[in-house]
């Protein structure tokens, strides 16, 4: 089969959906040599993407075109045209977006339903979502996947890494920061925690300020001696990042998968997160539950991990067991499974 791949968004600041779109189309070009496959984008992203391998122009005829972050061209012709839609969270919440980003948000998603034959979901919740808008049984859910670079660290290496950083006993969160991820209820719980364990400093990872985050820096700016603002770490960072923290906290209010939960248990770190919309379909039996609305019940389910060695001990081995099941070759293979099927139904 000819294969195209859109993949404009890599040339976007690095977040979950630039993660999901490199290791998929990596493990693709890497597992699959039966078929023959095409990278694509938009004429304004060319230049950041041409060392990627992606052109601005494409064949005439693709039997599969699928675009990476809801994407389709207008004037791509394919036997299935699929795409990946990661997350509606614009329709469930106005407080997540600004109205002119949430304005062109609908108007791709609505482009996309009318183009696309199928759609790929990386949860039930995301699925759940889109099927009022879209047929159910024409959306199709590939989980999202982990890299073998995420593991546990030897003992001396974490020690030394620690003493590196220089913030001692640390919680960790990771994301961007945006209004969903509950960051300003994080720093309330925080703040709690920190009466119980003075000693204890909170690291945050983003790569991208979006909306709402300038409230949350102005949190910050009040606790920055207890607070390390880390910004656009590489991988390898990232992974000691996750290892050397005492608990991984992501109270988040709405996430399409919630790679991070995942990336935290394969390092075998406590995790801590919400029962809300995919967060339990990634987390499963293997992390802590809070109420995400309430910050004291966030601090106190952190404080019941970090001061509990056996239950600290039993979400180290339920996360590392529960991540081993997720891995990028699978989704990769799902997906080309997905076309496959797709190909073969009458539509």
């Amino acid at each position: 089969m000819r294969i195209g791949l859109e993949i404009s968004s890599l040339a976007f600041p690095l977040s979950g959906i630039q993660v999901y779109i490199n290791n998929v189309v990596r493990s693709l070009l890497r597992t699959d040599t039966a078929n023959q496959y095409f990278l694509t984008t938009k004429l304004k992203q060319y230049l950041r993407l041409r060392a990627y391998g992606a052109s601005p122009s494409w064949p005439r005829h693709f039997d599969v075109f699928h675009g990476f972050d809801g994407f389709l061209p207008r004037l791509v012709r394919a036997g299935l045209k699929s795409a990946i839609v990661h997350d509606v969270l614009y329709l469930k919440n106005r407080d997540y977006h600004t109205e002119e980003q949430r304005k062109r948000l609908l108007k791709k998603l609505d482009s996309l339903i009318r183009r696309a034959d199928i759609i790929i979901s990386p949860s039930l919740a995301t699925k759940d979502d889109l099927s009022d808008m879209f047929p159910p049984e024409r959306i199709f859910v590939v989980p999202e996947g982990c890299s073998e670079a995420f593991r546990p660290m030897p003992e001396a290496a974490v020690k030394s890494f620690r003493q590196g950083l220089g913030a001692g006993r640390y919680m960790l969160f990771v994301g961007v920061f945006q209004r969903r991820k509950n960051i300003e209820r994080l720093l309330d719980a925080f703040r709690i925690i920190k009466k119980e364990s003075p000693d204890l400093k909170l690291v945050m990872v983003t790569s991208y300020f979006g909306y709402g985050s300038r409230e949350v820096m102005q949190k910050i700016s009040e606790m920055k001696d207890d607070i390390l603002l880390k910004v656009g770490v590489e991988q390898e960072e990232l992974i000691s990042l996750y290892n050397g923290a005492e608990v991984f906290l992501f109270p988040s209010l709405a996430e399409g998968f919630g790679l991070p939960v995942l990336e935290a248990m394969a390092c075998g770190t406590p995790v801590v997160t919400s029962r809300l919309s995919a967060m339990p379909e990634t987390g499963g039996d293997a992390v802590a539950y809070c109420d995400p609305y309430d910050a004291g019940d966030i601090a106190a389910t952190a404080l019941d991990v970090l001061n509990n060695d056996s239950r600290r001990r039993d979400l180290r081995r339920l996360g590392m067991c529960r991540a081993a099941a997720f891995s990028w070759t699978e989704s990769a293979k799902k997906l080309l499974s997905v076309w496959e099927e797709s190909l073969a139904m009458p539509r």
